[in-house]
C-alpha cells in the first residue's frame, strides 16, 4: 500500500491495541519507510479527514460501536472516497442459522460483538455499498447466509 501512495502520499493505520501499534512503529522504524505512521487510537472517536481511502480487515464488527466507527472512517475520507471492509456479518438464516447464531454468541463475549452489522451501519451513512464476491465481482441481491462473512465498498 505504501508503495501505491507514493512518496507523496501517505498511510496511516490506527489501532485500539497499545501492544499492536509498537509492533507495527518498530516494523516501520526497521524498514525506514517516511509514508507510513500507526495510530493508538479508538476508532469510535478518532479525529482524521483527507483521506481518499479506508481499508478496514475484520476490525469494525469488534468495535464496541459499530455505528460510530463508520461514521468516523466516513468522516475520515474525502467526498468520493471509498471504504473496503472485511468483516463477519453474522445474520442468521437459511440451512446455517443455527450454526450463525452460535457464533454469534460466541463472538459477543470474545470480542464484545454488539450486533450490529457493518454493512447495515455503512448503508446509514454512505452514499452507495456494493457487497463483493469471492472473485472480486459485485453481488446483487440478498446475501447467502454462509459464509458469515461480508466483503464491500463503500463510498462517500
Amino acid at each position: 500500500m505504501r508503495e501505491r501512495v507514493g512518496p507523496q502520499g501517505r498511510v496511516v493505520g490506527v489501532d485500539f491495541n497499545e501492544h499492536m501499534v509498537e509492533r507495527a512503529r518498530r516494523r516501520i522504524a526497521e524498514a525506514g519507510w517516511t509514508n507510513v505512521e500507526v495510530l493508538h487510537a479508538d476508532a469510535t472517536a478518532m479525529d482524521l479527514s483527507g483521506f481518499d481511502s479506508a481499508i478496514a480487515s475484520y476490525s469494525i464488527s469488534a468495535t464496541h460501536d459499530v455505528r460510530a466507527t463508520v461514521r468516523r472512517i466516513h468522516a475520515a475520507l474525502e467526498p468520493g472516497g471509498k471504504l473496503l471492509a472485511l468483516d463477519v456479518r453474522l445474520e442468521a438464516r437459511g440451512w446455517s442459522a443455527p450454526l450463525v447464531r452460535a457464533l454469534s454468541a460466541l463472538y459477543r463475549r470474545i470480542a464484545g460483538w454488539t450486533g450490529v452489522q457493518v454493512d447495515h451501519a455503512a448503508r446509514e451513512v454512505f452514499a452507495s455499498v456494493v457487497h463483493i464476491g469471492a472473485k472480486g465481482q459485485p453481488l446483487t441481491g440478498e446475501l447467502p447466509g454462509w459464509p458469515p462473512l461480508v466483503n464491500m465498498v463503500a463510498t462517500k
